[in-house]
């Protein structure tokens, strides 16, 4: 029994299939491999992550959430004072003591401003708001209930 519209074999001439020379290659990318559908390899990255958020937990006053740790300031009795503002203050101005206006400071800001109308205070002024700066820079000036400026902005 034989087939009268044969299909030619490509293996019996010796050609491979997918080898005729009508059949044109599929496309590759510049590192020389095709893709899954014979087009250039695309690549797609894995997502491990959910396609949405999820759902935003609420706990109740007081309570820490599951899987959380509570979280303290580093200094609950810190100044609500900034260190910019007094640093700018001290710098610019320091010498009539409005770095020490601005903490709260109103005695020694008083006296560091009459200490500097008088010629020998400004001999005593500069230093004593360098001294002022620095502790400003370091984090341990206080304000006038004795908190630290620790805040910067």
């Amino acid at each position: 029994m034989s087939d009268s519209n044969p299909t030619p074999d490509p293996t019996a001439s010796g050609e491979h299939p997918g080898t005729h020379a009508s059949e044109t290659p599929p496309p590759v990318d510049a590192w020389g491999s095709a893709g899954v559908d014979g087009g250039p390899a695309t690549w797609q990255p894995q997502s491990t992550l959910p396609p949405v958020a999820p759902p935003i937990y609420v706990a109740p006053q007081g309570q820490v959430p599951p899987g959380y740790v509570a979280v303290t300031p580093l200094n609950p009795n810190a100044s609500d004072k900034l260190i910019v503002p007094a640093l700018l203050l001290a710098f610019f101005i320091g010498a009539l003591g409005a770095h020490r206006f601005y903490v709260g400071k109103i005695g020694t800001a008083i006296f560091q401003l009459v200490l500097t109308c008088t010629i020998v205070g400004l001999f005593i002024s500069g230093p004593w708001v360098l001294i002022d700066m620095i502790m400003l820079v370091v984090g341990v000036f206080r304000d006038k209930a004795g908190r630290p400026l620790i805040r910067w902005v």
